[in-house]
């Protein structure tokens, strides 16, 4: 019996880690895409969204596509809610995983999460301690869950072999022709996946606005048939009692 319940957990381990594999290949060049766009460590990004979305296998990464668990705080679109009427919590909707990655960086670029930006992009330990710090997450534990993701996956080497394009690391003194040239190209991919990022974003809030439009055509329609068949029923009624 031990030794079955032992290969079921191998079995079970081994899905896992392929899922997460899976899910770090699917998502990579995203989160590399935000790290140069908005200055938040690939393996952070990474991290949080295989910690908090289960590699994509959650309710909430399945029903709404949600991978980062944010709440609908200062939201305009769709949400998924869970819970009673006495304990509901809510969350954002996406209409895409590659929305709620963008909402994610939206999401840290807030105030809240300001000091983060003062640690070295390469610092995934004081990221994933300032991530509870701010109040990303209660979890005491969320911060060696983070890192202990990262480490295992050596999610860390993506941001080591990422162009740094940011003027902390663009410091030309003494630089070669070669390298200078390498250094726009750099600035030119940034500037570009800044870009791409900003478009994105434009069409996630157009998307929003339309997801929105749309419900609350719906909820009038709703509204209108409930009240026009509320008005048949007493004409029907009316009628009936003058027959009689």
């Amino acid at each position: 019996m031990l030794s079955m319940v032992l290969a079921m957990a191998l079995m079970a381990s081994a899905q896992s880690s392929s899922d997460f594999r899976a899910y770090i290949e699917r998502y990579k060049a995203v989160a590399l895409q935000h790290e140069s766009a908005f200055g938040i460590p690939a393996s952070i990004t990474l991290a949080q969204g295989l910690l908090e979305s289960g590699a994509g296998h959650s309710g909430l990464a399945i029903n709404g596509n949600n991978h980062f668990g944010i709440k609908d705080f200062s939201w305009h679109g769709d949400v998924v809610c869970y819970g009673d009427s006495a304990r509901r919590t809510c969350y954002r909707k996406y209409g895409s995983a590659e929305d709620s990655f963008l909402d994610h960086a939206r999401f840290l670029k807030g105030k809240r999460y300001g000091k983060l930006y003062d640690l070295d992009i390469t610092d995934y330990r004081g990221w994933a301690h300032g991530l509870r710090d701010c109040g990303y997450a209660e979890d005491p534990a969320y911060p060696q869950k983070l890192i202990n993701i990262i480490e295992q996956y050596r999610l860390n080497e993506l941001t080591a072999h990422t162009p740094r394009t940011s003027p902390h690391y663009a410091d030309t003194d003494g630089a070669t022709e070669e390298e200078l040239v390498t250094l726009k190209e750099q600035e030119r991919l940034k500037k570009q996946a800044i870009r791409q990022a900003r478009e994105a974003e434009r069409q996630s809030l157009e998307r929003r606005k339309k997801e929105k439009h749309e419900r609350v055509k719906r909820e009038r329609a709703q509204r209108y048939a409930q009240h026009h068949a509320a008005e048949r029923n007493t004409s029907i009624r009316f009628a009936s009692a003058d027959n009689d």
